[in-house]
């Protein structure tokens, strides 16, 4: 019985519960006190106070709603031309934390407090701990060598802050996330976020770019990149889904959660999210050779011939309707491609070249972060446009070789190499099912992480980094909540 018992799911623990009322009267008379001062500044403390204290008390909650602020971080109601949530990862005045961060850390001091206060929690480091801690040591030091040649402290800011998410995003799924129903909760409001904000995105283009571009910025900036990134993982969960269902026809939800995100990919013409997705869908092949060879000779066959018939049908569109064979293009250099892509092309190129040369001329300690890369190839000037264009890279993969030296990049490649060989194994050791779907979309997004970053600001986005420890956390979340599984079925 002691042993049956041990690997029942944690309660919730309710010693926090009674907080609640005190801590709704302050926001209460904190919605009094700053009424005087503007219905909207009001409504904004009110909102921000009810987070914190949801966030505080139930860490799980506040998991959800960083999702949710990565995803709709560019969606643009009440102005084309302003995302909702800007201010959300800009800096309070006069201090260099974001909104963004004020969640994550509260939400991880609501961990630490069940793990301080709740006997029933215990500290865990979900098998990925050393690894991730390997890194972020690394990237220590490339930080204290930046600070040490005379590091712009805006920019240093900038380039190390996502860094410093990845172990709190990750200890907060870890212990928070603990049973099939978590995963379900967390994947399924996944899905939810990214189809609202894929409807936000669908609404931009037909109404204010395809009618004639009436946004104040370019076309190129009519779309954050992580947008596109978003909208790929959310395509790959739902088709692993659909793929390892034990009845086809209960998921007709995730077939239809799949049209939107795929729309709004081909509209965003963002061909980083598109190579991200092909790369998702292959390891998907992969897999599924191994574990189905049945399925994979019935469905792999049919999609191949829709794929050839899809680039056929695009090769000449010049819109959003051609973004797979654009992206087909991008990857094998076959074929002509536009003068937009052309100039794109370009710019990365003369931008990687420029990186490869730093790499070469700093290849043990990198040139630290906060300090601006040489550019001996001539590049187009973004600065305008990209406060950072002077310190970052969009192949933010050498970018970290640059910056941090070759000890950051041989144990980022451990990370991921480590947190892919996990996910794999967890998926291959499950039966068909939801389980098995989410373990093998955590290996997909590791690896369209990776593509992502090659080819563009993957690493140094606030956005992408906070979805990268979250799937950090969420492969040793599930490979728990299989092996305790297995463990009650053996029981």
């Amino acid at each position: 019985m002691a042993q049956a018992t041990a690997y029942l799911p944690r309660r919730e623990p309710a010693d926090a519960r009674p907080l609640v009322p005190v801590l709704v009267t302050g926001v209460a008379v904190i919605f009094a006190l700053l009424l005087a001062a503007g219905t909207s500044v009001a409504l904004v403390a009110v909102l921000g106070a009810l987070a914190v204290i949801v966030a505080l008390v139930w860490p799980r909650a506040g998991l959800h709603m960083i999702i949710a602020a990565a995803v709709f971080a560019d969606t643009r109601i009440t102005d084309r031309n302003q995302p909702v949530l800007a201010d959300a990862f800009t800096s309070f005045q006069g201090m260099s934390i974001t909104p963004f961060e004020v969640l994550i850390i509260v939400t991880f001091a609501g961990v630490v407090a069940r793990l301080l206060f709740d006997e029933q929690e215990r500290f865990e480091t979900g098998g990925l701990m050393m690894p991730l801690a390997a890194f972020l040591a690394a990237v220590a030091i490339g930080a204290g060598y930046g600070l040490a040649q005379g590091a712009d402290m805006f920019a240093w800011r900038a380039e190390v802050r996502g860094f410093l998410y990845l172990p709190a995003l990750y200890l907060i799924v870890v212990h928070t996330v603990r049973t099939p129903r978590h995963l379900a909760e967390l994947f399924w409001g996944f899905a939810i976020v990214v189809n609202l904000a894929s409807v936000e995105y669908l609404n931009r283009y037909f109404k204010y770019i395809r009618p004639g571009f009436a946004l104040d910025s370019s076309v190129d900036g009519a779309f954050a990149h992580e947008n596109a990134l978003l909208c790929a993982a959310a395509i790959v969960m739902l088709f692993a889904r659909i793929t390892w269902t034990r009845n086809i026809f209960a998921e007709w939800p995730a077939l239809a959660l799949m049209a939107l995100p795929m729309a709004a990919l081909l509209v965003m013409k963002r061909r980083a999210g598109i190579v991200a997705l092909d790369g998702g869908l292959i390891l998907l092949c992969v897999i599924l050779l191994r574990d189905n060879i049945k399925l994979f000779l019935c469905v792999v066959p049919v999609a191949a011939v829709m794929v050839g018939l899809l680039l056929a049908v695009t090769w000449n569109e010049p819109g959003g309707k051609g973004q797979f064979a654009r992206s087909f293009r991008t990857v094998t250099g076959y074929g002509e491609t536009s003068a937009r892509d052309q100039a794109s092309d370009q710019y990365r190129d003369n931008e990687t070249a420029n990186v490869r040369l730093n790499v070469h001329n700093h290849p043990l300690t990198g040139l630290g972060f906060g300090v601006p890369y040489p550019k001996p190839i001539p590049m187009i000037d973004l600065s305008g446009h990209w406060p950072l264009w002077d310190y970052t890279s969009h192949n933010s993969v050498m970018w970290v070789w640059m910056k941090g030296g070759i000890l950051a990049f041989m144990t980022m490649l451990a990370l991921w190499a480590l947190a892919t060989q996990r996910a794999v194994m967890t998926c291959t050791q499950l039966r068909a099912g939801p389980l098995k779907a989410a373990a093998f979309s955590m290996a997909a997004f590791i690896l369209m992480f990776v593509l992502f970053s090659w080819v563009d600001v993957g690493l140094a986005a606030a956005r992408t980094v906070a979805f990268f420890g979250v799937t950090l956390g969420l492969i040793a979340a599930i490979a728990g909540v299989a092996t305790r599984e297995q463990q009650e079925a053996r029981t």
